[in-house]
């Protein structure tokens, strides 16, 4: 629930938070609270207007250790830091900085990766549907080859039922053009 922009809390001369964003005063657990849901807080002086947000979150720290006695830094992690000052400091900056770096790193590579397997799926997807958009076309071409092949072979059916019928029937005029035929024959033989 990260905010994109700092919610601002003032410190007043009392030592009393107020938050300018719920118009209520705030105690340093709730700020505390606020941080590790992800909140981006800036503490200022009501006055100054000075950056007070390091000095808080020490505070904060420092309250969270008396009431959770095993939690946070061990004392000689501590010692180390207050003799070592800025270049402990500096130190664990450049250490944090390298480890939010590398987080990065790893998110993009994740996110990369993700795209390139969800656009390779991509790709199949329409792989399989182009092969059965051509397999569906190339059946479709078949069925109207299959169709007019056999539209023709009807009409030739058709076409030899009619010549059959027709040699038939002429089959049967000749025979009665036989028999006519026959029929004068005799009349002429018996004429002579």
């Amino acid at each position: 629930m990260a905010e994109s922009k700092a919610r601002i809390i003032k410190r007043y001369s009392n030592r009393k938070l107020y938050d300018t964003e719920a118009s209520s005063y705030i105690t340093l657990t709730e700020i505390g609270a606020l941080v590790h849901e992800g909140y981006d807080i800036q503490v200022v002086d009501h006055k100054t207007g000075e950056d007070l947000t390091s000095v808080t979150m020490a505070q904060i720290l420092v309250e969270n250790g008396k009431k959770q006695r095993h939690a946070g830094m061990p004392a000689q992690a501590l010692r180390t830091l207050l003799e070592q000052g800025e270049d402990a400091l500096g130190y664990l900056r450049e250490t944090v900085e390298n480890v939010r770096t590398e987080a990065e790193k790893g998110k993009d590579w994740v996110e990369k990766n993700i795209h390139e397997k969800l656009s390779a799926a991509d790709d199949v997807t329409k792989t399989v549907k182009d092969f059965y958009r051509s397999s569906q076309e190339s059946v479709n071409e078949w069925q109207r080859q299959a169709d007019s092949k056999m539209e023709k072979l009807l009409t030739r059916l058709a076409t030899v039922t009619d010549i059959k019928k027709e040699v038939t029937r002429l089959s049967g005029l000749a025979k009665k053009f036989e028999e006519r035929l026959a029929k004068l024959e005799k009349k002429e033989q018996k004429r002579k």
